[in-house]
């Protein structure tokens, strides 16, 4: 269970370096919870998914304004509730023995899919604001 924080911590310095690579500055209440979104919808499959996805453009198009403390703690019990469903039963499975093996491989797979989403979306961001 340790790796969890490890991987998280890996992740997120991921996607600070994706911010400021696009000139976003990620300490800002506002992009947090930008990103936070991005996470989560970046591991939404389903049916949810086009409307997660809908959600973030907008946030893209027109960012939030003064996102207090209640509204991102919030955010963070949304988005590690989605991580959750996904992870848990992946390091459960990783604990076992032989079986554990293909646990590990999940990390760099949730990393992937989270950075294309994050770096894609921050793309977008960027050259949206290069037209205006």
């Amino acid at each position: 269970m340790p790796d969890i924080v490890l991987f998280i911590s890996t992740l997120l310095k991921g996607v600070y370096e994706a911010a400021l690579n696009y000139g976003f500055d990620y300490a800002l209440p506002e992009e947090q919870y930008l990103i936070l979104n991005m996470m989560a919808a970046s591991l939404i499959l389903g049916e949810e998914r086009p409307e997660w996805d809908d959600m973030v453009d907008g946030m893209i198009l027109e960012m939030p304004r003064d996102v207090s403390k209640a509204v991102l703690d919030e955010q963070i019990r949304e988005t590690a509730s989605v991580f959750a469903m996904d992870m848990l039963i992946l390091k459960f499975i990783q604990g076992l023995p032989v079986v554990g093996i293909f646990g590990g491989v999940a990390n760099p797979i949730y990393y992937n899919r989270v950075m294309k989403y994050v770096r894609l979306k921050y793309r977008k961001r960027y050259l949206l604001k290069q037209m205006q």
